[in-house]
């Protein structure tokens, strides 16, 4: 007994003190949430990202502290940025930004997919907005492409993954209305339209599928669902001579989808 007492206060110490020391440790305030890295985390997602994103004090706050910050001074013009997808490839994203941006309002936003994904090249997209200038021309809005490969064709979980990132940069840098945002594609392209449609339709207004087709999705693994399909509308138009993909080939396609409940207005 009077040993025990005798070594009471180094007991005691050994027990409080660590105890104290987790509180203090636990109500320290965690690394300040910087604006850079808020947008570096949501513009290209890494782990390391997420942990400095993890350590903030507000995630929400930081966020669109992060958004209003960048949005302050934002770059205008045609603009060729480079992202960072979720394997670590590099690949090229190209835009264009009304010639006077309103920060009191906000604008619309057409992404592009480009054709010809068979390439190793991950730059497409520097310039294939250029396909819509005259678009942008006449009315003020925001355009974006993205780039795909062989290794990342639209219809793939990469290729689908670069079109969310690449509306996740746009609307963390410029004023997009979300309501307004439409994905449209040529060739490859347009098949990618019916791939975001069946898959990720949710954050986009319509589809503009131009000179695809959406019936090879099924050949490269990726089953078509007429419910998704017939979430947003799809406006779809092909060339009645087109030797890669047959207009009656077409025709049948968008025949069998209107069956089955989608509404797709088509254009020869």
């Amino acid at each position: 007994m009077n040993a025990f007492y005798h070594h009471r206060p180094f007991l005691l110490a050994t027990i409080i003190l660590p105890a104290l020391l987790l509180v203090r440790c636990g109500n320290q305030p965690p690394p300040h949430c910087t604006v850079q890295a808020v947008i570096d985390y949501y513009s290209n997602p890494t782990a390391a990202g997420f942990e400095t994103l993890h350590a903030c004090t507000a995630d929400t706050a930081a966020l669109n502290k992060a958004v209003r910050e960048s949005r302050q001074n934002p770059a205008t013009g045609d603009i060729r940025v480079r992202l960072t997808d979720s394997t670590g490839t590099v690949y090229g994203l190209g835009l264009r930004t009304p010639r006077a941006i309103r920060m009191d309002t906000t604008y619309p936003l057409v992404i592009y997919l480009h054709g010809g994904t068979g390439s190793e090249r991950n730059d497409k997209g520097d310039s294939a907005f250029l396909m819509l200038e005259a678009l942008a021309d006449t009315f003020s809005l925001f355009l974006a492409s993205p780039s795909a490969n062989r290794y990342a064709p639209w219809w793939s979980p990469t290729g689908l993954l670069r079109i969310l990132q690449t509306l996740r940069y746009m609307t963390l840098h410029y004023p997009i209305n979300p309501n307004k945002v439409f994905l449209s594609g040529v060739s490859d392209g347009a098949t990618g339209c019916y791939a975001a449609a069946n898959t990720i339709n949710a954050p986009f207004a319509g589809f503009i599928a131009v000179s695809g087709f959406g019936g090879m999705l099924p050949a490269v693994g990726m089953h078509l669902v007429p419910a998704n399909l017939a979430l947003r509308p799809i406006y779809n138009v092909n060339a009645g001579r087109d030797r890669i993909y047959p207009i009656d080939l077409v025709k049948r396609f968008i025949a069998d989808l209107r069956l089955q409940g989608v509404g797709i207005i088509e254009k020869e």
